[in-house]
């Protein structure tokens, strides 16, 4: 009796703990008022591939009873956007979109290779979806997209850095990306991890349990975004 009262804890604790050919490319409606225009300058257009892109951002579990959570992994492979290379390839500008509706929560291919148990009880990734999705979370209702978009580029060509304007949740800051860029003259490919903060992103942690079970601050972002040379006929802004 004493292991089923434990594991349904853990399960109720899993449930109210949150966070936890390329198509044409056209920004989605609605941005935020203090989202910029893109400005794109002349060069070679590329389109982010949706097939071949991902990214991944890596949730953990903090507070006294942080042992009744789980890590978690959540992201998409349905991101959008276009980037337009320039001379010199440092004012080269791209923006990405990714709808939170394509949102996967916890892959177990994805928690494996995190080194996390692969599967989850089914009732705790509708639980952490939920919550994700909450007005105190993504707030996915109001604000279903998440845009990331170029600010500046520096550094080697091999591992630039790039400044990034990031909006979630209808909150919009700057953020850093560390980049490792593969680079062709028909396709881009550039993957990094980054480390985060969701109160540096505007999202105040989740909490639940009088506070002793928390969402971590600090999450991991890694990604990989293929683009390949094409023309696009919708750039919208």
């Amino acid at each position: 009796m004493k292991r089923g009262l434990t594991g349904c804890f853990m399960s109720i604790c899993a449930l109210v703990m949150a966070g936890c050919a390329p198509k044409p490319w056209s920004m989605p409606a609605s941005p935020p008022p203090d989202w910029p225009p893109v400005v794109w300058p002349a060069g070679q257009p590329f389109l982010i591939d949706p097939q071949r892109s991902v990214f991944r951002v890596h949730l953990t579990p903090t507070g006294p009873l942080k042992a009744f959570g789980h890590a978690h992994v959540i992201g998409s492979e349905a991101l959008s956007g276009r980037l337009v290379l320039a001379e010199p390839w440092t004012e080269s500008v791209f923006s990405i979109a990714v709808d939170i509706d394509d949102f996967l929560v916890d892959p177990p291919n994805w928690r494996a290779e995190a080194g996390l148990e692969p599967n989850l009880p089914d009732a705790a990734i509708d639980g952490t979806r939920a919550n994700m999705r909450s007005e105190t979370q993504l707030n996915a209702t109001a604000h279903p997209v998440i845009r990331v978009q170029s600010l500046s580029i520096s550094g080697d060509r091999p591992m630039p850095e790039v400044e990034v304007l990031v909006s979630v949740a209808g909150q919009v800051s700057t953020q850093t990306l560390p980049m490792l860029l593969h680079w062709e003259a028909d396709q881009l490919i550039g993957s990094g991890v980054a480390s985060w903060q969701l109160s540096k992103l505007g999202i105040e942690p989740f909490s639940a349990l009088g506070g002793g079970l928390r969402v971590a601050d600090d999450i991991e972002i890694s990604y990989r975004i293929y683009a390949v040379s094409g023309k696009d006929q919708s750039i919208g802004d």
